[in-house]
């Protein structure tokens, strides 16, 4: 207990982004650190399900970390996701392998806050598991009952630029000040591209993270092995960077831009240059892309990555400004489409859906007339 009062009164000196909404945040983590280590004081283990991306990476390795720099022999399972979406086979796949479920401690991070996810998330909670969420998303407003705690930056007036990797340090520091790692939630912060992060400096370890993380879904073990070997990550980050570079010269071939006249669309048809389960993702692309345009254009900015079974949506500032918000148009094309759009959400810059082939031209046509009309309205 002394161990937790101490590290408490060392972050209420200084936030890592200390604004308002870290602060209010840190007044639910403070409970749920205390939880964790009383959990793992009374013999829990712990499931850590993290989306197997820079940020759910950093963000899961953070809390790891924190645990076992205390509590060594405290089992903790690995759980990564390449999907955002928790699926009800995976909570029943999860809830076969551990042991007891009325002691254990799931911390899911980065994911499985929409509404496709409160299926499985009422499954967990039905069998007994103590749940933490700490997610940036917009989220469905269940996961705040099936929850015993949740974070989310947006209940405290923040956006997605307080990512899950930022949020996971500063709960890693209630738990074990000397073992969090800062570095870590500055390589979520660029891989997430938030508005908190180091902009002065590009850290290769999150670009190389990215790579590692695209080809499996890995443990964090590996994953702290990983950043640890400096041969690694230094080749990890030539191997990605190049990749990079080619998929750009690739897609100048196959992407258009559309002048609406106060805003310009660009549409690239990404998956003729870009193959399935290879590196680099669609998204990766997507802000290099819009980035690109960026320069090279004076106007706001709206970027569609259509593949033959989804849309990724990036957009710029300035475009947000003018009402556009990817992920609320999602929402919208879903009631229009309600069978044909499998999924999607995400943030107001940066979001996907995935839909029946099929209907792939029409959602995309009904997609640029809801981006008028959001900026007209």
């Amino acid at each position: 207990m002394f161990g937790f009062l101490l590290n408490l009164v060392i972050i209420m000196k200084k936030l890592l982004v200390n604004d308002s909404t870290m602060h209010a945040l840190q007044k639910k983590m403070d409970p749920l650190a205390k939880a964790i280590i009383d959990a793992a004081r009374d013999d829990y283990s712990f499931a850590i399900r993290y989306h197997n991306d820079c940020d759910g990476v950093c963000a899961a390795l953070n809390i790891y970390k924190a645990i076992k720099a205390v509590f060594p022999q405290t089992p903790i399972q690995s759980l990564p996701s390449d999907s955002p979406v928790y699926y009800v086979e995976k909570a029943m796949q999860e809830l076969s392998e551990i042991g007891v479920p009325s002691e254990t401690f799931a911390i899911i991070v980065d994911h499985a806050t929409g509404p496709e996810s409160m299926d499985a998330l009422k499954l967990l909670k039905g069998s007994g598991v103590t749940i933490a969420v700490l997610d940036h998303h917009p989220n469905d407003p269940r996961v705040e009952k099936i929850a015993d705690y949740f974070i989310s930056p947006l209940s405290e007036g923040g956006s997605s630029s307080h990512c899950a990797g930022l949020l996971c340090y500063e709960l890693a520091r209630l738990i074990d000040e000397e073992s969090a790692d800062e570095n870590l939630a500055y390589f979520a912060m660029q891989s997430d591209k938030s508005s908190f992060g180091n902009h002065a400096k590009e850290y290769k370890e999150a670009v190389a993270l990215d790579y590692a993380t695209h080809y499996r879904e890995l443990n964090l073990p590996f994953y702290e092995r990983f950043l640890s070997s400096k041969e690694m990550v230094a080749e990890s980050y030539l191997q990605a960077k190049e990749k990079i570079e080619n998929a750009m010269k690739l897609s100048e071939k196959y992407t258009e831009v559309r002048d609406f006249g106060a805003y310009f669309v660009v549409i690239s048809k990404v998956s003729k240059f870009l193959k399935k389960k290879e590196y680099p993702p669609r998204g990766k692309v997507m802000n290099e892309i819009i980035a690109k345009k960026e320069r090279d254009i004076a106007k706001p900015i709206v970027c569609l990555g259509v593949t033959e079974d989804g849309i990724s949506f990036r957009a710029t500032s300035e475009i947000l400004k003018m009402g556009f918000d990817a992920n609320l148009l999602i929402q919208e094309l879903k009631k229009t489409f309600p069978a044909e759009i499998l999924n999607g959400g995400g943030h107001a810059v940066a979001a996907s859906l995935l839909a029946t082939p099929e209907s792939l031209p029409l959602i995309v046509a009904q997609t640029l007339e809801l981006i008028g009309k959001q900026i007209r309205n």
